[in-house]
């Protein structure tokens, strides 16, 4: 699927089981990773907190934010749950790599030969990520056949899945604001309960990164129903894992809204 770049050495300063970087601090490796290295690559979008720490003691370091031009669904940083915006973003990747290859770049290495595969690399993976979008067209198609214009809405657990919801037309009624550092109180699920059943929400989407327990306490004194999505945050690190945590996802939203 990809051709290895020798010449290019890749480090992930989070954990696969990290989940959100929203409240992410970076650790002694960490600033250690980032001392040895040519380039940041990050998500952008407001994403990474800890950016000012990064780029008062290492003002020389070339960043490579991913995010850039593209438009945030209300502050939600999470732009990979929408296909064509992860293409946007791999393309902003590809294209700074490039330039820094032909400004920075030693000249004891082939840049020529990097910039190639680098290339090749990118165009391999959004094609890959484009076949995923095409999956979600044709979803959302099928969307607009079996409710016309009664489309059901949805209540979702963290913003993340908005971008997904928008992607294919599902409304989302409201978010629930669900994560470590949120705890909800009684008096606080009761209403969302009484919200649920007044507006007759069918589907509930939590995430796998945060407990499901309101989201079937709901599920359990309304006639809504749960359903885990992976926002993509986490994985085995494999090649593959963006496109096997949206394929997941696509057959979770075909058995909420067609079986």
């Amino acid at each position: 699927m990809f051709d290895n770049i020798e010449e290019v050495e890749v480090i992930s300063l989070t954990d696969l089981d990290t989940g959100c970087l929203h409240d992410y601090q970076l650790t002694t490796q960490d600033m250690k990773n980032i001392s040895m290295a040519d380039i940041l690559v990050i998500n952008g979008g407001g994403m990474e907190a800890f950016m000012d720490d990064v780029t008062k003691n290492y003002p020389n370091l070339t960043i490579i934010d991913a995010s850039n031009n593209i438009e945030l669904n209300q502050d939600n940083s999470h732009i990979w749950l929408n296909p064509a915006l992860y293409a946007k973003q791999i393309e902003n990747v590809r294209d700074s790599i490039i330039n820094y290859l032909d400004t920075k770049l030693s000249k004891n290495l082939d840049a020529a030969k990097i910039k190639q595969n680098v290339e090749f690399n990118a165009a391999a993976y959004i094609g890959k990520v484009m076949e995923v979008d095409l999956k979600l067209s044709d979803l959302e198609e099928n969307i607009k056949r079996s409710y016309g214009d009664n489309l059901p809405k949805a209540v979702i657990f963290h913003e993340a899945f908005e971008y997904m919801a928008t992607r294919i037309g599902l409304p989302v009624a409201y978010t629930i604001p669900l994560d470590h550092d949120t705890a909800l109180s009684a008096e606080e699920i009761a209403k969302i309960i009484n919200d649920v059943k007044n507006d007759g929400i069918r589907y509930l989407f939590t995430e796998e990164q945060y407990s499901d327990s309101v989201a079937k306490r709901i599920e359990a004194e309304t006639t809504a129903k749960a359903y885990i999505i992976d926002s993509a945050v986490t994985g085995d690190g494999s090649k593959s894992s963006y496109m096997d945590a949206m394929e997941y996802n696509i057959e979770v939203l075909k058995a909420a809204l067609f079986e």
